[in-house]
């Protein structure tokens, strides 16, 4: 097993090579999304995830490993982030809660 330390939140996982497992060690196969998220904590410490601009608070755990992420600004808004490991396996990134699905870029 090994421990990654990102910036704010310790995530352990073990070693898999996407090459090696390209279902991830799931009877079906899952589609990996690339992009830039990285694992946090919120401002009362439970876990988080960002991806871009939007942060999705912990929602649930499957007993295949499957982690479910929702949008941290209403519970109703149907934006969802799912992860598999260290992956990002499944984005709905469909706002429903007035936040931009592309956010403003800053002025300075």
């Amino acid at each position: 097993m090994i421990v990654l330390l990102t910036k704010q939140f310790i995530v352990a996982g073990t070693v898999t090579t996407p090459e090696a497992h390209p279902t991830l060690g799931l009877p079906f196969p899952f589609p990996c999304f690339p992009g830039q998220f990285r694992y946090c904590l919120s401002k009362r410490g439970k876990p988080a995830i960002e991806v871009g601009a939007h942060r999705f608070c912990f929602n649930g755990r499957a007993a295949s490993g499957k982690v479910w992420w929702r949008c941290s600004r209403n519970p109703r808004c149907r934006a969802a982030v799912h992860t598999f490991g260290l992956r990002v396996v499944q984005m709905n990134s469909a706002h429903t809660c007035g936040v931009r699905a592309t956010p403003l870029r800053p002025m300075f």
